[in-house]
């Protein structure tokens, strides 16, 4: 549900020289955590793909699978349990070499001044972390860039809990 939502939204602010595709392949999918922050986070995660996109146009890929145990890059406890895969992928530039190490860091940004903080990706790291996740990006061969984000899967999700359980598709 979270994903659909962010997606129908992010979608009515592209321009056409960008071709959302949405690869979703497990229903439902539950994690413990917050919507709003998992939300947060789609949104963040394609509004820079989208920005780095802006001048050429290209592809903004976003997915969603389940993985096994031992397939999920977790930690702890975690790491034996299934998870949730989240991916956000796009056709732009890339990031360069020199500071792709960076981007999560508090502040740091390669925009303009006036668009954009540099607090998004940092506060998406954040958030993932405090799941018990794990949020990694790299260059793909070819241009562009793709962030991917492990998140604990719901073991009951219907069973309640302390934490809050977020449907990222229904």
């Amino acid at each position: 549900e979270v994903m659909h939502e962010a997606l129908a939204i992010f979608a009515a602010t592209l321009p056409r020289s960008i071709t959302l595709n949405e690869r979703i392949s497990v229903h439902p999918a539950m994690a413990f955590a917050d919507p709003t922050q998992l939300h947060q986070i789609i949104m963040n995660l394609c509004a820079n793909a989208a920005h780095a996109m802006r001048e050429t146009g290209g592809v903004l890929e976003v997915g969603l699978e389940a993985l096994p145990p031992g397939a999920c890059p977790l930690a702890g406890e975690a790491a034996l349990a299934d998870c949730l895969h989240l991916w956000v992928r796009d056709t732009g530039p890339g990031i360069p070499a020199d500071i792709v190490e960076r981007v999560f860091d508090p502040f740091f940004t390669t925009k303009k001044p006036g668009e954009g903080t540099g607090m998004g990706l940092s506060v998406a790291h954040g958030v993932v972390r405090k799941y018990k996740g794990e949020i990694k990006v790299k260059n793909v061969a070819g241009g562009g860039a793709l962030f991917d984000v492990y998140l604990p899967l719901a073991p009951d999700a219907a069973g309640g809990g302390d934490a809050p359980a977020a449907a990222l598709a229904n």
